[in-house]
């Protein structure tokens, strides 16, 4: 296939996706009952004219279509508006939670990949291991647990019994003020644990699984076969040889995790206080805050589905029979 067709159907397929996200989220809130300034003014005396003034600057006087219609126009000019509810600009919003959520997944992600990886071979490489089984049939009960139960187990053992790790939040405050900068990365280290490996536990064993059989359908294929005849160690076919083969197997297994860990970025990030777009978003919804959720829609949307593109170029360029057949 002709490299600017694959090209141009990928930026196609994200482009579509991330427009139907974003228009869909605006008009759920839109239409979602309550408004955004009767949230914002809960508690507080705001007369009726106050009240007029901050709806016209919002545009909530407008009919909902209109305001679909004049946010679309923002976003084709790249302007993602303004916040209805504190009038701070939606890009700025982002670009502070963003990366939060950014640190969270990802780290979740590798942790998730490395355990998975690991156990997944090891349980078809050494079938007998008592070890390994043990280690297998723990990831799959943990598996079977929905992430807030998991959640509030861990928080349960690390933080309330054991003490390691801190309940919740993303730094120390103190230290984030007086200490240096090791002192300030190991803070964020022990916030970040019990969320990482909240997220990384939830879906490890579909990694371990995918990982065990295609491990196994690799030490029965013909590749793997000549490398042990042709002398090749074990550990040698186990590095260069079977992990090869399992690549692609754990890109396609990965790449249907990114919708899920993003979804369940949202209850962590909740559960623990960790002030990323999950947050954001549930305050945003909470409040009818359409052009932050639309915002992050985006931002979430963009990113999974091109991540999901990524994942298929991935196992074209990993997958040594695809290689083979372009040879």
């Amino acid at each position: 296939m002709n490299m600017g067709r694959v090209v141009l159907s990928a930026v196609s397929r994200i482009a579509a996706v991330t427009v139907a996200a974003v228009v869909l989220s605006f008009t759920l809130v839109l239409f979602a009952p309550g408004e955004a300034l009767s949230v914002a003014a809960e508690g507080r005396s705001v007369s009726a004219g106050v009240r007029d003034t901050l709806r016209a600057r919002a545009g909530l006087d407008r009919s909902a279509m209109d305001r679909v219609r004049a946010h679309m126009g923002q976003l084709a000019h790249g302007d993602l508006g303004v916040s209805t509810v504190d009038a701070r600009p939606v890009r700025d919003i982002l670009r502070e939670s963003a990366p939060r959520t950014a640190l969270l997944t990802g780290s979740a992600l590798v942790l998730a990949i490395l355990l998975g990886v690991t156990v997944g071979t090891a349980r078809a490489w050494r079938p007998n291991s008592q070890l390994w089984h043990v280690a297998n049939g723990a990831l799959t009960a943990l598996y079977a647990l929905p992430e807030l139960v998991l959640g509030v187990a861990l928080l349960a053992l690390f933080s309330r019994a054991l003490g390691w790790l801190p309940p919740g939040g993303m730094t120390d405050p103190l230290i984030e003020l007086t200490g240096g900068r090791w002192a300030r990365l190991l803070d964020l280290a022990r916030h970040l644990a019990l969320p990482a490996m909240t997220l990384a536990l939830a879906w490890c064993a579909a990694i371990v699984r995918q990982q065990r059989e295609a491990t196994r359908e690799a030490t029965r294929s013909a590749h793997v076969r000549t490398a042990r005849a042709k002398g090749m160690t074990e550990s040698h076919v186990l590095r260069h040889d079977v992990l090869r083969l399992t690549a692609p197997a754990l890109w396609i297994v990965v790449g249907g995790m990114l919708p899920v860990l993003m979804a369940g970025a949202v209850l962590v990030e909740t559960l623990y206080g960790w002030p990323g777009l999950g947050q954001i978003m549930v305050q945003a919804v909470t409040a009818r805050d359409a052009p932050v959720v639309a915002g992050a829609t985006l931002l979430v949307s963009f990113a999974t589905v091109t991540a999901s593109v990524l994942v298929e170029t991935a196992v074209r360029l990993t997958d040594p029979r695809v290689g083979a057949g372009h040879a």
